[in-house]
């Protein structure tokens, strides 16, 4: 069983915004690495499509319902999803609840009839002004708000 269960809605901050993922935006709580599957979202030439992502790249809180992802592990599976090494915008829509599968489709892919994928949203997903990202954000005043990130070398 999971410490930090997908079923719990979370606010999501990427750790190039908020100093890394050793604490936590919100209430300073030291954060905690845990292996998770997520929804993502790729743009390529205008067109979106989803990824099913799972990896240990996020760090959760224990004192409050927040997320922190390191946007370089990200980063890299947008890469490999869209086929090249830079250049990938992404956003992370929330994570997926495996245990929210019904045991009878357990088989069954994931998105495929009959079997929506569970994806709990980020809630601050809504924010106003979600904006695209370039690599670390060089010289520029990061918000907390999540983001289509693009990767750079």
């Amino acid at each position: 069983m999971k410490r930090f269960p997908a079923n719990e809605p979370r606010r999501m901050f990427w750790s190039q915004d908020v100093g890394g993922h050793t604490s936590c935006p919100e209430c300073k709580t030291p954060l905690a690495n845990e292996q998770h599957t997520y929804v993502m979202a790729t743009r390529r030439q205008g067109q979106l499509d989803t990824f099913l992502v799972g990896n240990d790249g996020g760090y959760f809180c224990g004192g409050c319902a927040t997320v922190v992802l390191d946007n370089d592990e990200f980063a890299e599976a947008a890469a490999v999803a869209l086929g090249r090494t830079r250049g990938a915008e992404f956003v992370i829509l929330g994570l997926v609840d495996l245990q929210a599968v019904p045991k009878e489709k357990a088989r069954a892919p994931l998105g495929a009839d009959g079997n929506p994928v569970p994806l709990v949203g980020f809630t601050n997903l809504d924010a106003p002004g979600p904006r695209l990202g370039r690599g670390a954000g060089k010289g520029r005043k990061h918000s907390r708000k999540p983001h289509m990130n693009q990767r750079t070398p």
